[in-house]
């Protein structure tokens, strides 16, 4: 029987993140250096994916199947 990894809670960092997103946009106001740094790490774990997984290129078939009725 295959067993199922339990997903982990979001790291202190990001929930911290998280939470500061939300509050900026609540407040109408906004902060470069935290979105460039978010975007930066978004990049990073992408990459960290693309590396691990490579390119996933699943859109033509999913498409397909949607068109197709499976």
């Amino acid at each position: 029987m295959a067993t199922v990894e339990k997903p982990e809670a979001l790291p202190p960092e990001a929930l911290a993140d998280l939470e500061y997103a939300i509050q900026l946009m609540m407040a109408g106001k906004s902060d470069p250096a935290f979105q460039a740094r978010v975007l930066a790490e978004g990049e990073r774990i992408t990459e960290e994916i693309r590396q691990r997984q490579g390119e996933l290129n699943i859109a033509v078939d999913l498409i397909r199947e949607t068109r197709d009725g499976g």
